[in-house]
């Protein structure tokens, strides 16, 4: 959504978001909008890079006993 953005908007855009928030994975994002706050194209294609190297466990537990215990934890806070 935010490359469809950025593309949308002229090229020396600043950021447009007045407020910019994240929690977890996505505070990645809102750190990087506010550091490109001046560029937000610039701010975008960091971004971009960024999640195109990441892999599901550098975010979050994705083996077995990970993906068993979120699971338990998910359970147990639904009862």
């Amino acid at each position: 959504m935010l490359k469809a953005i950025a593309e949308m908007l002229p090229r020396r855009t600043q950021n447009p978001f007045p407020v910019i928030c994240g929690t977890s994975a996505g505070a990645f994002n809102a750190v990087t909008l506010a550091v490109y706050a001046q560029s937000f194209r610039l701010g975008v294609q960091y971004l971009d890079k960024m999640w195109k190297n990441f892999s599901a466990h550098d975010i979050y537990r994705a083996d077995p006993l990970g993906v068993f215990l979120n699971s338990a934890r998910w359970l147990s806070g639904l009862v």
